[in-house]
């Protein structure tokens, strides 16, 4: 193992960590308002836990991606960083669930949730798991969700279309994230920056059409 700290100056992209501060910083409020303007009951429910979720996701990557760790704490920020993935991922599903009824909403929040503790007993237990395994395993995931989209344009177009789109950014950042491709800059803004952007651009996306769905 190197002796290098994962979040080393070492051939470090200088813009390396600049977006998650401010996405990070503008969560925060953005979170707040979703919750205070939530519909009563189980939509400011979900709306809480996909927003802490999204907090707690961002935040952990700003962290982590400060230079200067020591080897130990980078290593365990990093394996947290990854984890926090599969909290979104499944948070985000949260919402969805309300579009559905009965079995079909139980079943999606007990896929996601489960999946999502597999996931995170997989990154601590496992945390050199090759890349390509990761981005698959957060894309099949977020397949979990497909069976909701034929509700979702019942009960809105524009929600359903912006569900799609930030599933389609995400998946574009999985594929930048395994391939390490493309990589523009790599001392000033690479191929991790990039994935990094197709991130935060999903999240704000998904961000809106939940908004449309809970308030």
């Amino acid at each position: 193992m190197s002796s290098t700290s994962p979040t080393s100056s070492v051939l470090r992209p200088r813009l390396r960590g600049v977006a998650d501060i401010y996405a990070a910083a503008l969560a925060v409020p953005a979170v707040v308002a979703l919750v205070v303007c939530a519909r009563e009951g189980a939509a400011t429910l979900s709306a809480l836990v996909y927003g802490v979720s999204l907090v707690v996701l961002l935040v952990g990557s700003a962290v982590y991606h400060l230079p200067g760790w020591p080897l130990r704490t980078a290593l365990w920020l990093r394996k947290l960083d990854h984890a926090n993935i599969y909290l979104l991922i499944a948070g985000t599903a949260t919402p969805l669930a309300l579009a559905l009824d009965g079995a079909a909403s139980v079943w999606l929040l007990s896929a996601m949730w489960l999946a999502a503790g597999l996931g995170i007993i997989k990154t601590f237990a496992w945390p050199r798991a090759p890349r390509k395994l990761s981005a698959a395993l957060y894309v099949l995931m977020g397949s979990f969700t497909l069976p909701t989209a034929p509700v979702l344009r019942v009960a809105a177009d524009e929600v359903f279309l912006l569900f799609a789109t930030g599933g389609l950014l995400y998946v574009c950042g999985a594929v930048i994230y395994a391939l390490r491709w493309p990589n523009p800059a790599p001392l000033v803004f690479g191929y991790h920056e990039l994935f990094h952007v197709f991130v935060f651009s999903a999240a704000l996306v998904h961000y809106m059409a939940i908004w449309a769905l809970v308030t």
